[in-house]
């Protein structure tokens, strides 16, 4: 019975056992039944789907060539070293990058850049980050955006809430402690939390059980980030964690997009590209590419039109992904003719798609696409004239800095930047395009070539070191904070010379240059006759007006009883204030602006005309003085003043509660409307049609602004409405109504605004490429061409895709007598006793011209921060046939006549004057 009993007991345990032993190859067949049968198909597609990459190829981009065939930009072919990651990644990433480490360290190739492509801003010895701003609040968003876009906001969550929450889930108040918990992690914490998350204790050599036990005791905290990498540090250093952390870290930011290498090395040697085509064998998902790279081989020269590539920003990703751009690689134009025909320039990508094996090398090349160029811009510039211009340019400022004319009661020792453009007076084309400080351009294109620190120096310099220099070198008796806002990073009287700025189209004062224009003007109108001459009496009054002419002002003298010609020449501002006047009492505050815009000297605001000389790449396009900008500009200047006066609580003999109409975003919307409110129609005011019923405008200003006002205290909060009499309403409506009627707009009404505008003075403001163009337009007798840089496109064969024509934008119709009388005396400024004369006295070729000195701020407060007037200077060579047209400008340059010897170099380069004597002689003649 017993015996029985265990035979049954071994029956079932076997049989227990075949059992499972049956369930388990069930399962093993059904599994395989699956992939191998049933879904084989899908299984199949998915492998090769796996093994199949994409891999772009760049186009390279369109050339830019000057009108001589010189190249200005190009591309040259560069080898790059890209890593992708192989199946095996687990086990071949730390010996793999150890060798490439290696490699790359024992390279010194002048000239190549051997290493590592490093662009992460987390830095060691010491532990900091090194962020392209330095502006407290946009280095701090830096920081916070750098520690979320690698998962750290989930990291101070768990600390914060217990838990990572969504978005959605965040509250105002919550967000701002995530990001107050984020700035408050220091930057070796971060890169302790960094090694960590990229798995660099790996490189400890532990088994795969001592790992998940170092991972089970840093979730529950037994174990830090820091004391991680410290055991680490027992075996590497710091420097070498970090390359590691580097290339992780590339990898980790590029995870979302497919089959997408990462750069680990960019524009390395030939022998080094060599050395790694012949190990990749060794080195699982790394390879060498060929890929283009921007290269201008002039360097700085005309950086201010070529502009620059770079890295599409963060702010316009998405526009640019809509485009088809590759965001985390691609270059695009950033400024200059590389923005502007962005589309023309970068050509068409190509790409080839491969099937890899299991480490991510390419095993067959399925299909190809090839890239194709980009189209060449052929330009109107002349290298040669533009290396003369900037020379010049250059040299003219260093001496100015150097003398810097306290005889003459200025100061040029901050003449740091300038302008100067040479220009076809026949064609409209832009021969010559010069703008100081320039930056090379070549920084941008080559990956790693930008760091942080050269970012700042560029775009976001420290305002503050510069001021205390400054302030010691130009012996001034202000503060820092009174020249620099520190907490915008701004320069508040453009004292710090801008390389991003192209000042040849950036609008200045013009001075006396626009002397010639209200000549124009007056002659073409008939208030002055070409031979009529006028007393200049020293100090010129009409109107209530009271100005001096510069002679008087220095030497108590006048120029007598003078014509158009000698007018100009001597810059007698007491003769153009007759015309001015003339010019007034003739048509109206208006009647110069109308001459001035037929020459391209701005836009008639009511007109739908563009605001544009005709460049292809942007330009801060001047304007003329006239009624309808002079009331846009009063009214955004005074709405400060009326804020101030209303705060203040006081006007003249009127007194009233103070009340805050000053912007507040701590307001509640009810409020802010109120406040907008009472602007709005402080605007209409001045910008709309004067009513010339003085006493009826005055009513209806002060009816409408008592309505406004007590709407505004209306909403205002209990205890602050309390505060406020009954008769406060009243009194600010009569204050304000008093301050628009009887001050602000006798002030806007006033001729003397068309006074100051026929000197060059007042709002009157033009850039260099205005000004040149404009005295192109009167030396070829009134033809005003579309400026232009560019001649012209071509494919990368050479056909022509498009050739530019010569555009007129007007033809004027001046009288002889007109051109003969003005160009006489811009002839006279260039003789013995011109202004300009110093310079052009015994110039070969006959030459015509005007200086002009652009005050940039009135009452002597320009000198007060260390400024004075720009320095500017118009002509045009020869004189009885016209063919090239110049314009010189130096901030802080004091007067035309400092600056004129950039356009008689220039002169002497187009002209040819220093390599041929023969043409001295020829040209002389004619």
């Amino acid at each position: 019975m017993r015996r029985l009993k265990k035979k049954k007991k071994i029956f079932n345990r076997f049989t227990a056992l075949i059992l499972i032993m049956f369930m388990i190859f069930s399962v093993i067949v059904t599994r395989l039944t699956s992939l191998q049968i049933i879904n084989a198909d899908e299984y199949i597609a998915k492998a090769n789907t796996k093994s199949i990459r994409q891999i772009s190829e760049q186009a390279p981009r369109g050339k830019i060539i000057d009108s001589k065939g010189v190249v200005l930009a190009t591309n040259k072919q560069s080898y790059t070293i890209v890593y992708m990651e192989p199946e095996n990644v687990e086990k071949s990433f730390f010996p793999t990058f150890k060798k490439v480490f290696r490699y790359l360290e024992k390279s010194k190739e002048k000239g190549k850049n051997d290493k590592l492509l490093d662009e992460l801003q987390l830095k060691v010895n010491p532990y900091r980050f090194e962020f392209s701003s330095s502006v407290e609040k946009v280095k701090q968003a830096q920081e916070i955006q750098f520690k979320k876009d690698r998962q750290m906001q989930g990291f101070v969550e768990k600390k914060l809430f217990d838990k990572i929450k969504n978005d959605t889930e965040l509250t105002d108040a919550d967000k701002k402690k995530v990001n107050e918990a984020l700035l408050k992690m220091t930057p070796e914490e971060t890169f302790d939390y960094l090694v960590y998350k990229y798995h660099l204790y790996k490189l400890l050599g532990l088994s795969s059980e001592k790992q998940s036990e170092l991972r089970d005791k840093v979730k529950h905290k037994k174990i830090s980030y820091h004391q991680i990498k410290e055991m680490l540090l027992k075996k590497y250093s710091v420097d070498e964690l970090r390359k590691y952390l580097l290339v992780k870290d590339k990898i980790e930011l590029q995870k979302y997009t497919v089959y997408k290498p990462v750069t680990i090395a960019s524009n390395v040697s030939k022998r080094m590209a060599l050395l790694f085509e012949q190990i990749k064998g060794e080195l699982p998902g790394i390879d060498v590419k060929l890929q283009p790279i921007r290269c201008y081989p002039k360097g700085s020269l005309g950086s201010d039109f070529i502009g620059y590539i770079s890295k599409i920003p963060e702010s316009s990703s998405s526009r640019y992904e809509e485009r088809g751009y590759d965001v985390s690689s691609d270059y695009i134009g950033m400024a200059g003719l590389e923005s502007a025909f962005e589309d023309r320039l970068k050509g068409s990508k190509g790409g080839t798609t491969v099937r890899v094996n299991n480490e991510g090398r390419a095993t067959e090349e399925l299909f190809k696409l090839d890239p194709y160029p980009g189209q060449n811009v052929i330009l109107t510039i002349d290298s040669k004239l533009q290396k003369t211009a900037e020379d010049a340019l250059q040299q003219r400022m260093t001496a100015l800095q150097v003398n810097r004319h306290p005889e003459q009661g200025m100061d040029t020792g901050n003449a740091t930047s300038g302008a100067a453009v040479a220009i076809d007076v026949k064609t409209g084309a832009i021969l010559a395009m010069a703008s100081l400080p320039k930056y090379n351009p070549n920084v941008f294109s080559i990956p790693g070539r930008l760091t942080a620190k050269k970012s700042r120096e560029l775009f976001s310099p420290d305002y503050r070191s510069f001021a205390k220099k400054y302030i010691e070198r130009m012996n001034l008796s202000v503060s820092p904070n009174y020249l620099f806002d520190f907490k915008q990073n701004r320069d508040k009287y453009n004292i710090y010379p801008k390389p991003f700025t192209n000042y040849a189209t950036t609008a200045i004062p013009c001075g006396s240059t626009f002397k010639p224009l209200t000549a124009i003007a007056a002659l073409e109108t008939g208030v002055l006759q070409p031979n009529e001459t006028i007393r200049d009496e020293g100090v010129y009054k009409v109107h209530n007006y009271n100005r001096s002419c510069w002679l008087w002002k220095e030497h108590h003298a006048t120029h007598g009883i003078i014509d158009v010609g000698t007018a100009l020449e001597k810059s007698c501002n007491y003769f153009f204030y007759e015309l001015g006047n003339r010019l007034y009492n003739l048509g109206g505050l208006n009647e110069l602006a109308k001459y001035a815009w037929k020459f391209g000297l701005g836009v008639n605001p009511k007109s739908n005309a563009k605001r544009s000389t005709g460049l292809e790449i942007y330009e801060g396009f001047g304007n003329v003085y006239n009624d309808s900008t002079d009331k846009q500009l009063s009214a955004n200047s005074f709405k400060f003043d009326i804020a101030k006066m209303l705060k203040e609580g006081r006007y003249r003999s009127f007194s009233f509660t103070p009340i805050d109409i000053y912007y507040n975003a701590s307001d509640k919307q009810v409020i802010a409307d109120a406040k907008a409110a009472i602007k709005d129609r402080f605007k209409i005011a001045i910008t709309g049609e004067y009513d010339k019923n003085q006493s009826a405008f005055y009513n209806k200003l002060q009816k409408d602004f008592l309505k406004l006002f007590k709407d505004l205290i209306d909403v205002l909060p209990e205890d602050e409405k309390e505060t406020y009499q009954p008769n406060d309403p009243t009194q600010m409506s009569t204050a304000l109504a008093n301050m628009v009627t009887y001050d602000f707009i006798p002030q806007i009404q006033t001729p003397a605004n068309v006074y100051n505008a026929s000197i060059g003075q007042g709002i009157n403001q033009f850039t260099p490429v205005q000004l040149a163009n404009y005295i192109a337009t009167f030396a070829n007798g009134g033809t005003r061409y579309k400026a232009h840089l560019v001649s012209e496109f071509k494919d990368a064969s050479g056909k022509i895709i498009e050739k530019y024509k010569p555009e007129v934008v007007e033809r004027i119709k001046l009288k002889q007598s007109t051109i003969d009388a003005v160009k006489k005396g811009m002839r006279k400024v260039t003789d013995e006793n011109g202004t300009a004369g110093s310079t052009f006295a015994n110039f070969p070729i006959q030459t015509a011209g005007k200086t002009g000195s652009g005050t940039y701020l009135e009452n002597g407060k320009q000198e007060k921060v260390g400024r004075t007037s720009y320095g500017v200077y118009l002509g045009f060579a020869p004189l009885n046939n016209p063919e090239i047209a110049v314009c010189v400008v130096i901030y802080n340059g004091g007067h035309g006549g400092y600056v004129s010897e950039v356009a008689k170099k220039i002169y002497e380069q187009h002209f040819h004057l220093r390599e041929n004597d023969i043409s001295k002689e020829r040209i002389a003649k004619e």
